[in-house]
């Protein structure tokens, strides 16, 4: 029988003061259940390129995450092939106004589609490009996997100004849906209504992270 989600038992990180490391918080989270362990901050930006003062793309730790053991699929409307080959002409056509802005101030185009050229030749990464749902992510929940969701959590927060954000999902339900929010300010197992977050994940990013064989181990060393 596979191991729910809701066994895993997700440990909690909160973002730090800077409010720039919700994806370090989030992969934090992940680590924990499957390995154990418990990184440091300043070990987590160097696996994900974290550069002062700017935005964390995924690309380097999904590379990361596959060179070391993990089974690794990102469900995206994002074309990895095409900005590859496009570059900044891509961005603009995918994202609206203020998204691109947002993100040419606090990212490396130039830096990301390098390391994108590597991802997409990485076999043991599996790119799907589609709208993530809560039902497909579900599913994989159900499987053992964790999920990272890449939001705009102004959807959620109710407020106008694009904001990138990163939480885990803990818990999805008929009417409902649990995840761990980095926030800031963070907020453990935080819980909305299942239809305004099918409405951010959809127009948003999943990585669903699997280790073989390790949650099962983890889970035996805490006596579940």
């Amino acid at each position: 029988m596979a191991i729910s989600i809701k066994k895993a038992r997700i440990p909690f990180y909160p973002n730090l003061k800077d409010n720039l490391h919700c994806f370090q918080s989030a992969l934090k989270m992940v680590f924990a259940v499957f390995e154990n362990k418990f990184y440091s901050y300043t070990y987590l930006d160097q696996i994900t390129g974290y550069k002062k003062n700017n935005l964390t793309w995924d690309t380097t730790a999904l590379l990361f995450l596959a060179e070391n053991g993990y089974t690794v699929i990102k469900i995206s409307t994002f074309d990895y092939p095409a900005f590859a080959s496009e570059g900044t002409s891509y961005l603009k056509k995918f994202w609206r106004s203020d998204v691109y802005t947002t993100q040419a101030k606090f990212s490396n185009f130039q830096r990301e589609r390098r390391i994108v050229t590597r991802l997409i030749k990485d076999k043991r990464i599996r790119l799907k490009i589609r709208k993530p749902t809560l039902a497909l992510v579900s599913a994989y929940l159900q499987e053992g996997w964790l999920a990272i969701a890449h939001i705009d959590v102004s959807i959620l927060d109710n407020t106008k100004n694009y904001s990138p954000h990163s939480i885990v999902i803990t818990d999805v339900r008929p009417t409902r849906v649990s995840f761990h929010d980095p926030g800031l300010p963070p907020e453990e197992n935080r819980s909305v209504s299942r239809k305004a977050f099918d409405q951010a994940l959809r127009i948003g990013e999943v990585i669903l992270i699997k280790k073989p064989g390790a949650l099962k181990k983890h889970l035996s060393h805490r006596g579940t």
